[in-house]
């Protein structure tokens, strides 16, 4: 089991950081926050099913190896959505090597590492603090409702999905507002005063027993959600106006990596 988190937990970093890259690549400087608010739209909608569809799946099967089947299968349908968007990618650069013989910066050197601004390392701090936040609730989340506030697995794993699914709602409105307005820094304040109120209305919420579930946790998933939505909005797209153009992938790589480290470290 461990063996298997930690080469989805590679897998899925890895993935992230070349989709984030292509779509940067694709949409730099043309509706850039609205192009990766919907790919988080899509990965939400993505996490809200498997949080609601999961623990169904195995009541209904009866095996806790039902889910991780279902799971591959469609591992194995974004495996060929990869394929073609590289082969995408790869016809568009080929196109405009020749079309318009781009020139450019040159590989990337570890020197390259001493461009990335202080304004970089600020909001990776930032990125590596709020995730820490946002994903330790998250992971515990289930787990709490269960053992605190009464719920059933399978019910906790659908109120849960509600986070996931507020973000895939509002991730491209977001995006787009960003896109149109700027107003970047004034919104990420607003997701952070969501984040405090996820926390603190959490721990003042009573303990409850089942079957008398604690119905007010909709409250700190209501926050959560508002606030992972508005958070990564604004985040992703942010980091490419803060780095030059050949370290760019470096700098999500690093964002990232450390991002992990933080969640790991709960």
């Amino acid at each position: 089991l461990l063996l298997g988190k930690g080469i989805i937990g590679t897998a899925g970093e890895c993935l992230f950081i070349a989709k984030t890259a292509i779509v940067i690549k694709w949409f730099y400087n043309k509706e850039l926050a609205f192009a990766l608010g919907t790919t988080l739209s899509i990965s939400r909608i993505g996490t809200s099913l498997s949080a609601y569809s999961a623990p169904r799946i195995y009541e209904s099967a009866g095996e806790i190896t039902a889910p991780f089947w279902f799971g591959a299968k469609v591992c194995i349908f974004s495996l060929f959505c990869i394929l073609l968007v590289s082969l995408v990618d790869w016809y568009a650069d080929y196109r405009d090597h020749e079309v318009k013989a781009e020139v450019t910066d040159g590989p990337f050197k570890i020197e390259d590492l001493k461009n990335l601004s202080k304004l970089y390392y600020l909001i990776l701090w930032s990125c590596i603090l709020a995730y820490a936040s946002i994903l330790g609730f998250l992971m515990n989340g289930a787990d709490m409702m269960v053992k605190r506030f009464g719920y059933s697995p399978t019910l906790a794993g659908s109120w849960l999905s509600v986070v996931y699914f507020m973000g895939a709602l509002t991730s491209p409105i977001l995006g787009g507002i960003v896109d149109r307005y700027g107003k970047r820094a004034s919104l990420m304040i607003v997701s952070i005063v969501f984040m405090i109120g996820t926390h603190l209305t959490t721990l003042l919420l009573d303990d409850k027993e089942s079957p008398d579930y604690n119905n007010g946790m909709w409250a700190p998933l209501l926050c959560m959600g508002i606030c992972y939505s508005i958070y990564a909005a604004i985040l992703w797209p942010s980091i490419s106006l803060v780095v030059e153009k050949k370290v760019r992938g470096t700098a999500y790589g690093l964002i990232t990596c450390l991002d992990n480290l933080g969640v790991a470290g709960l």
